[in-house]
Parts: C-alpha cells; structure tokens; sequence
C-alpha cells in the first residue's frame, strides 16, 4: 500500500522518489538532477565554479543577460546566461570538496 510507505526525513514527496532510475545519477520526475536540481540545457559548456552564492551571483551580474537561474534544495545555486556572447554558467557550491564533486558528477550527467 502507497500510503503505508512513510516520507524520507527530508520531506520529499514519494512521487519523486519513484522516479529515481539510476542511484549514481538520480533525477527527479522532470528530470532535474537531484542535488543540484538542474536538468539538460541547464547548463553551458564553459561553467565556472564557486563555493560563496554572493560571489556566484556577482559574477552573473557580469553576463549579458541570465537565461536560467536555478535555486536547489540542497544548496547549490546555478546561473546561466551568456558573456560577450559566449554561453557561461557560474555554479555557487557551498563549501568543500564533497559538494564539488556532487556538483560535477550531476553537471557533467546533464
């Protein structure tokens, strides 16, 4: 029974975690990876990494324009937009190598 199954402790809701396929990449129902909640297109080729959200959203000041601007539940925070015409992304990490290589595994996946 559905119902019996109790919540994970941080609240996510039980129809995301069924739609979790692969444990080393998972993805939510609309496909969005699961720490760093962006998905294919979220991203560009040149991404440039930073532990502070402050200096991530200074550096987005910069771009000619924000196209995607993604906030995570688990603490990431990713801009997207272009520079001098260039794609670019700038991805705020928090702090730590673990959340680096969270972030680059689900980036590199999208």
């Amino acid at each position: 029974n559905d119902r019996a199954m109790p919540l994970p402790r941080d609240n996510t809701p039980r129809t995301e975690l069924k739609n979790i396929r692969n444990a080393n990449f998972p993805k939510d129902g609309h496909g969005r990876t699961y720490h760093t909640s962006t998905q294919t297109g979220d991203l560009a080729n040149r991404v440039i990494t930073v532990g502070s959200h402050k200096r991530a959203r200074m550096i987005a000041r910069l771009f000619d324009d924000i196209k995607i601007h993604v906030s995570s539940d688990r603490g990431f925070e990713t801009f997207t937009g272009t520079l001098r015409g260039t794609p670019i992304s700038v991805v705020a990490t928090g702090m730590g190598l673990p959340m680096v290589d969270m972030m680059v595994r689900e980036v590199n996946s999208c």
